[in-house]
């Protein structure tokens, strides 16, 4: 088992390797030939992975459900892979539930249903640090899920340079980060 990898590491790593199967197969297949095509490539990595792990939903010390993971990697991150058109608030609310009856902090949300890689990263509460204790920062979950990209571009205009077209002025891509109140922090990062 790979202790030593941190949390954003391995998310990058499976990342990759999705985008490898993405390309390779390409969309339309089932959910279970990604499911197995993942776990493989993160088998030959050298990372523990389980398929179809069953957890246990606890409700007043007693079982009151089961569910099956598709992917659970290093015994602490989840994968949720659909193969749907796209993918809606029911999934992301799907990974969250999830989250929340494993404790885990971190599950990617991943959609090989189109010719574009869909990816989703959901958290439970402030991130993990090294010993996998959870840190001590009130802001952190809503920062990391707050995040918005700014201004909005046009996706579907096969013209847009750039530019906002009624001023035609130079659009800047930026990042922005805000948490509400306490915290009100808000910072940038332009691209």
């Amino acid at each position: 088992m790979h202790t030593d990898i941190d949390i954003d590491r391995l998310c990058d790593t499976i990342i990759g390797r999705a985008f490898v199967i993405q390309h390779t197969l390409g969309c339309g297949f089932l959910e279970k030939v990604y499911e197995n095509a993942l776990a493989h490539e993160l088998r030959k990595l050298g990372l523990v992975v389980a398929q179809q792990r069953d957890i246990a939903v606890h409700y007043d010390g007693v079982i009151v459900g089961k569910y099956a993971a598709d992917l659970v990697v290093e015994n602490r991150l989840l994968i949720e892979l659909k193969a749907v058109r796209m993918l809606d608030a029911m999934h992301q609310a799907q990974c969250l539930h999830y989250l929340k009856a494993t404790g885990f902090w971190l599950c990617l949300l991943l959609n090989s249903g189109s010719p574009r890689l869909e990816i989703k990263r959901l958290v439970n509460g402030p991130p993990p640090d090294a010993h996998g204790l959870q840190r001590s920062y009130p802001c952190a979950s809503v920062c990391i899920r707050g995040f918005k990209n700014t201004p909005q571009y046009p996706k579907a205009n096969p013209s847009f340079r750039g530019s906002d077209p009624a001023t035609s002025t130079p659009r800047a891509r930026s990042i922005q980060i805000a948490c509400p109140p306490p915290c009100g922090r808000t910072t940038s990062s332009g691209t």
